[in-house]
């Protein structure tokens, strides 16, 4: 026997992974034949129970064994003898529970078939015995699946002769009683009793207790045909609507029905259950859930008839085995086996010999466990199928992490086996890093190797880690995978050859602040209300302090406080976004006036965001101000004036009727105009020169804007300077991209001047001072580096460090990148090493990262400051070039890599054409993707197909034939890019012209019986000399339909056989199909006949005498009705057309004849050329004018 396994995603030589165990032969006495078996396995122990239905002459029995994982018996069960009752050859199925077996059988007494279950525990003691089930229906086929709680029984049968067909299932308890009948299915007006439609229903149960029934619904009597059905029963009790799984089948059994022809249905998981059926021809599945839905439609999975279908509910994987059988002498040589799953891809296994096997049966057992139980004419037989491991790995999400000391955070795939593989041997499987959004050398570190599981520790877990480079910058969540391949001794579990792996960001944004003013979000807006029946819009702006690289989306919702929504404001709700590389985003509200007097009212903005964003405020509070109150805003909110003294204004806003009023707290400070108004107005504002005494620096004052109603005043600080006056013996610094401390020396009027300088930015600290210095001093100052994230370019940063009394510019120039090349070529063989250096300053960091799957970076992934990255370029599989990049820094490498060199062959390198010419097949070799075309160097030579291609192929043709009696010779020619690349030479041969020839049958014409002489492929015309002592000759122009064939013989002298015969051919197309007018000199008899596939009509004349050394001038015409034979130019023979009008050609057979030929003509009288004496020979005749015959005419 051939086992052929299926396995999916599996390597090359997984034959040898899947291991074939002996075969335990089973037994069942001399006297026994068995006619079925059936076989179940206990999945939680390993146990199975294989039952026998054997044929003892005058009546049947059932035996069962119990037998371990390993296949040793352990308990026999005791037999069921059925006196008078004959075991049914497919009715036979066993279950298991767990705790209990039992089987089920029909039997038939006479015309009546019976339904029986028996029972047993798992030591042998039995429950019932052959109770029996299923009452009232005359039962074709039974089928069982078992639950904790009892047996469910299902089936298919008749009431009785003539009677309508139905499908059942009854539910029986632990002890054989009937405890319902959930489902009956009539199928009025059907009848297949006398079609035997038997073994046609299954039954599986998964582990929730839900049991799938599937059935052939019949059809057709005359064909046994039937469609494929399913229901499910939950263990509730409800009953799924019927589902029709596939329209019509070949149920093919008859009496010599097979349960390998069955429809199947096994449970895969808790929720799904797979069904198989045969067409007759193929092997197809389907799959539906627990409720009947049909989750993966009808499928073709193989061709095949007689099946078996296993199930694994630990894996969800499902075997459908397939055995082909073939006869030789009447003996079953061999069966095959197909296992076809999630798994394994087609393999042969010899299991031996097979004859004689009436049925074999798959199960589950554990671990990836299958046995296989067979039966032959006296025994059983059980087979262990180790399939091998599977590799399994999983998804993976981890935190990014923060960078700083110690071991960077990583990523662990857990690698597990389903089993060790056996005898102590290693599995390993071959893994790799490839980018997603996540990138090697910026996001991870870049790994490739191998994993691997010691065999003589039975490992069966480990785990790769993959190391993350964190950073500080806020980022959408990253990903990439690892892919798995190239595994030894196991096989990658489908759909799970690659890990993903998502990289977490766990970073927060810079913050983010609402445009409030003062920045007090309890008083970010104040507007007035419009007038009544009008609205005002207003923005509030979204401010990030630093751009990120992801898209932030922050929610909003304005929510009642005084203020009603529709009444005071329109209420609103949305989100508005920061996109990636921007600052800002806005927000629009709107403000409703109204008629009625109130206090100013207030409502919220509340923003909502993901925690990682990071919002300085989340409740912003907006005031309404009614319009019949005064409010009053100054602008700006303080004055700065020099000591020499200015003139400064100041904008008061409020509403048209507000009357406000303006004084001075100083008298250096002069209120010029207005010092009252109503309404918007300008205030200005004299401040007088300040001569400082010694001591006094600078002084203080302000200017007061007041309402009356309500009382409301708004005060304006104003500072002048004294005559303090500082010098810098710098005004600028220039600071390299690495930063440093940089000194600058500050020199005051006098000594008692007070100064100090603040950095309004992060990346300049000021060292000293750091309190208020009274004259002259120095200013230390620190400037970070100048490095941005990884890649990027820092361009030069500018900041004036500006106070009242001193101001330096600082400039710090940024990260610069630059290859020592832009660009690597590479030839397409690959498999080579390329440096690229990189020139950046110290601290500035950089990563090297391919962007195409064939350029791996090999050393220098990422680094600071100057650097040397190796790549390395994988070979080019293609003819076609292609260009990749590497970015390093922010600079990029160009890689550009040649493909494949085009080669091309042609064969055969030349062909050799008779004559008649000959079709002609050229197989072009090419590498893939290289194009081509195949050119003819003379007419004489067509190509009719492959004209043109790519990578190799094949060209067709024909050679025409050559009506010269000289040789010619040209070639193919095979060009890529308009240049000749590969050619074959064409040469045929010219015909040999017989205008006289004179034979005897020569020594060489003499064969034994079964000898003939056969044409090689392309020779010219003739037939094979299927007799001995027969040549023929045949023009060589071609066919002809209305045609006259004319020759001059002459017999040198008179045969001595009843055979010797001179034949005239026409319209010879083979030795079946052909006319002829022949001259029998034996028997004085000259014959017309004409041949149509094999059929001989004929009409004869006899004559007193043929004559030797006379020439005899035959003709053969036809004129689309009638042949018509002439002799000496008179009308001799004519015999009708049978059939459709012939085609053939003219020619001459002589048999054991001796004769001259003198003259041979072909008239064609449709427009067709004449031709005289061109006959080509096929074999026997001497020739005094001809030499040598060419290989053309003749082979033995």
């Amino acid at each position: 026997m051939l086992l052929l396994l299926l396995v999916l995603h599996a390597s090359a030589g997984l034959a040898n992974l899947v291991r074939i165990g002996p075969e335990s032969v089973v037994t069942l006495g001399s006297e026994d034949l068995a006619v079925q078996i059936a076989h179940r396995v206990n999945a939680a122990s390993g146990d199975h129970a294989l039952c026998h239905a054997v044929d003892m002459g005058t009546f049947d029995r059932v035996y069962c064994q119990l037998y371990d994982v390993n296949n040793s018996a352990l308990t026999g069960i005791s037999t069921t003898n059925f006196a008078g009752e004959r075991v049914q050859a497919i009715d036979l199925d066993v279950a298991d529970n767990g705790n209990f077996f039992m089987v089920v059988m029909t039997t038939q007494s006479g015309g009546s078939r019976r339904a029986r279950m028996s029972g047993w525990t798992r030591n042998g003691s039995v429950l019932f015995a052959a109770v029996e089930i299923l009452p009232a229906l005359n039962w074709f086929d039974v089928s069982i699946a078992a639950t904790p709680s009892g047996p469910w029984v299902g089936g298919s049968g008749v009431l009785g002769v003539g009677q309508d067909v139905q499908a059942r299932v009854y539910t029986y308890n632990n002890t054989g009683a009937n405890t319902g009948m959930p489902l009956l299915v009539d199928y009025p007006g059907t009848n297949l009793n006398l079609c035997a439609f038997r073994g046609n229903s299954d039954l599986a149960v998964n582990s929730a207790g839900d049991v799938a029934f599937t059935w052939i619904k019949p059809s057709f009597y005359s064909a046994c045909q039937g469609t494929i059905l399913t229901r499910t029963l939950r263990a509730s009790g409800t009953i799924s609507p019927e589902r029709q799984l596939s329209a019509i089948v070949r149920d093919g059994m008859g009496h010599d029905a097979s349960p390998n022809r069955a429809p199947k249905v096994v449970s895969v998981d808790a929720d799904r259950f797979v069904h198989a059926w045969s067409t007759g021809s193929n092997l197809v599945s389907a799959t539906i859930d627990h409720t009947a839905v049909i989750v993966s439609p009808e499928t073709v999975v193989l061709p095949g008839d007689l099946f078996e279908l296993a199930g694994d509910p630990a894996t969800g994987d499902y075997v459908l085995a397939t055995r082909e059988t073939q006869q030789n002498g009447g003996c079953l040589t061999r069966t095959q086996l197909v296992i076809e799953g999630q798994l394994i891809p087609i393999t042969r296994f010899d299991l031996g010999s097979c004859f004689g096997v009436e049925q074999f049966h798959l199960q589950f057992q554990r671990n990836g466990q299958l046995v296989m139980a067979r039966s032959y004419f006296d025994r059983a037989t059980l087979t262990r199928i180790d399939l091998p491991a599977q590799i399994e790995v999983n998804n993976v999400t981890v935190s990014e992490g923060d960078p700083g000391p110690g071991a960077p955070p990583s990523a662990a795939i857990n690698v597990t086996l389903t089993k060790p593989q056996p005898n102590g041997e290693n599995v390993q499987v071959s893994y790799y890093t490839r980018n997603g959004t996540a990138l090697a050398g910026q996001d991870y570190a870049l790994a490739q190797d191998t994993v691997v599981f010691d065999g003589t520790t039975a490992q069966t877990a480990a785990t790769v880690l993959l190391s993350l480079l964190p950073d500080h910058t806020y980022e959408d969540d990253e990903r990439f995978t690892v892919e798995f391949e190239q595994p030894v001794n196991a096989v990658i579990r489908n759909g799970e050859e690659r890990a993903n792996i998502v990289i977490d960001d766990d970073d927060n944004t810079p913050p983010i602040t609402p445009d409030c003013a003062n920045n007090d979000p309890l008083q970010c807006r104040t507007i007035p209300e419009p007038d009544s029946g009008q609205s005002t819009e207003f923005q509030i702006h979204l401010n990030l302090a630093e751009p990120v690289a992801a898209n932030l989306q922050i929610q909003y919702q304005t929510g009642d406080g005084t203020a009603l929504a529709g009444t005071d404001y329109v209420a609103r709700s949305g989100s508005v976004q920061i996109v990636a590389g921007a600052t800002d985003a806005t927000i629009v509200l709107t403000v409703l006036g109204d008629e009625t007097p109130e206090d100013t009212e207030t409502f919220h903005l509340r923003l909502n965001a993901p925690n990682a964003v990071q919002l300085s405020a989340t409740d912003l509070i907006v005031h309404i101000l009614d319009d019949a109150i005064c409010y009053l805003e100054v602008a700006p909110n303080s004055l700065v004036s020099e000591s020499a003294g200015s003139t400064e204004t100041l904008n008061v806003t409020t509403r048209p009727n507000c009357n406000w009023t303006v004084s001075a707290t100083e008298p250096w400070i002069t209120i010029t105009t207005p010092v009252s108004n109503v309404g918007n107005g300008v205030v200005n504002v004299d401040i007088a020169p300040f001569a400082a005494p010694v001591g006094v620096f600078d002084r203080s004052g302000a200017v007061q804007i007041s309402l009356a109603t309500p009382a409301i005043t708004k005060t304006i600080p104003v500072d002048q300077d004294g005559d303090c006056q500082f010098t810098v013996d710098t005004g600028s610094l220039n600071i390299g991209v690495e930063g440093g401390t940089s000194t600058v020396q500050v020199d005051a009027s006098v000594p008692e001047c007070p100064w100090i300088v603040s950095s309004p930015v992060p990346w300049i600290t000021i060292l000293s001072p750091l309190e208020p210095v009274f004259g002259d001093g120095q200013v230390r100052l620190s400037v970070d580096a100048n490095a941005a994230q990884a890649n990027q370019a820092a361009g030069t940063r500018n900041v004036t460090l500006d106070s009242d009394e001193v101001s330096i510019s600082v400039a710090q120039a940024g990260c610069t990148y630059a290859l020592d090349q832009t660009s690597v070529s590479a030839s397409a063989s690959g498999d080579a090493s390329y440096t690229v250096n990189l020139d950046t300053p110290g601290v500035c960091r950089w990563t090297a990262v391919s962007r195409a799957s064939w350029i791996l970076v090999q050393n220098g992934a990422s680094g600071t400051g100057d650097g040397a990255i190796e790549i390395f370029v994988l070979d080019n599989p293609t003819v076609q070039p292609r260009t990749g990049t590497v970015s390093i820094g922010d600079q990029t490498l160009a890689v550009t890599q040649a493909g494949l060199a085009c080669n091309y062959t042609l064969d055969p390198a030349s062909i050799a054409a008779c004559p008649d010419g000959r079709a002609f097949s050229l197989d072009v070799t090419a590498t893939d993707g290289c194009l081509w075309t195949l050119h003819s160097g003379a007419a004489w030579i067509e190509v009719l197909d492959g004209l043109a291609g790519e990578g190799s192929d094949q060209s067709t043709g024909v050679i025409d034939l050559n009506l010269s009696e000289t040789e010619r010779s040209s070639n193919l020619a095979l060009r890529a890019q308009n240049i000749d690349v590969a050619s074959t030479s064409v040469r045929q041969e010219g015909y040999l012209t017989y205008e006289t020839f004179e034979g005897a049958r020569p020594a060489d014409w003499d064969y034994a019986p079964d000898s003939v002489w056969a044409m090689v492929p392309g020779s010219l015309f003739g037939h094979a000399l299927d007799v001995a002592g027969i040549a023929t000759a045949l023009d060589q122009d071609g066919v002809c339909r209305e045609c006259e064939i004319e020759a001059t013989v002459t017999l040198t002298s008179l045969g001595s056989s009843p055979s010797d015969a001179l034949t005239l051919l026409g319209w010879y197309r083979d030795s079946a199909n052909q006319v002829g007018v022949s001259m029998n000199e034996f028997s004085n008899r000259w014959t017309l006949y004409q041949l149509v596939g094999g059929t001989r009509v004929s009409v004869t004349a006899d004559v007193s005498k043929i004559l030797p050394n006379h020439p005899y001038a035959l003709r053969l015409s036809f004129d689309g009705n009638v042949f018509r034979a002439d002799v000496d130019g008179a009308p001799l023979l004519q015999l009708p057309v049978q059939g459709a009008p012939p085609t053939g050609r003219g020619g001459l057979s002589l048999n054991n004849s001796n004769a001259r030929l003198s003259e041979f003509r072909v008239t064609r009288l449709a427009a067709m050329p004449v031709s005289n004496g061109d006959l080509v020979f096929s074999g026997g005749f001497e020739a005094a004018e001809t030499p040598n015959l060419s290989q053309c005419l003749r082979t033995d």
